[in-house]
């Protein structure tokens, strides 16, 4: 058994010792760890994109007031 796999059964990371199952709790491990990221950057764009907006409308404002 590789280390990792050593490691990992003694941390309880998962129930079984063959490659498989190691590399399907990495897989979803990884998978869950994209999510994470991908919610946090959606949330990034849409302030970015709710700022841009607010910044456009002022613009228009200006322009028509002038």
């Amino acid at each position: 058994m590789s280390d990792l796999i050593q490691q990992g059964l003694k941390s309880n990371l998962f129930e079984f010792n063959d490659d498989t199952t190691y590399i399907t709790y990495n897989t979803n491990q990884s998978l869950a760890q994209m999510q994470e990221k991908s919610k946090k950057l959606n949330c990034l764009a849409t302030k970015v994109l709710k700022k841009a907006k607010k910044e456009v409308e002022n613009i228009i404002l200006e322009k028509q007031g002038a």
